[in-house]
């Protein structure tokens, strides 16, 4: 091979080494956005009560059973700082939010 062939050679292999390592930032760049404080706050929420992209009615129906959850925990609970009945109250609270939103579902 010739100089000018290796010099071109050289230069392609240079574009495609710029190009990875924008697609490796661009790549890690979308993975921290997941990772945000944010997107795992609304991850943990979309798994407890799922938020279905259905309709207002759907909105309606998952909120109503998240206040129902709500409710119910608060009349378990009542003033009671025991820490047993705190994560039972909480436990009832997201199964009965669950429940309510896939009844009105159906």
């Amino acid at each position: 091979m010739n100089s000018q062939a290796l010099t071109v050679l050289i230069r392609q292999m240079e574009k495609k080494q710029i190009q990875d390592k924008e697609d490796v930032m661009d790549h890690l760049h979308t993975w921290y956005e997941k990772f945000t404080p944010f997107e795992l706050f609304k991850t943990a929420i979309n798994d407890i009560v799922p938020i279905p992209a259905t309709g207002s009615s759907s909105i309606l129906q998952t909120i109503t059973g998240a206040a129902a959850g709500f409710i119910s925990k608060k009349l378990f609970m009542g003033k009671s700082h025991n820490p047993i009945k705190e994560i039972l109250g909480t436990l009832l609270e997201v199964k009965l939010a669950q429940y309510f939103s896939r009844v009105k579902e159906q």
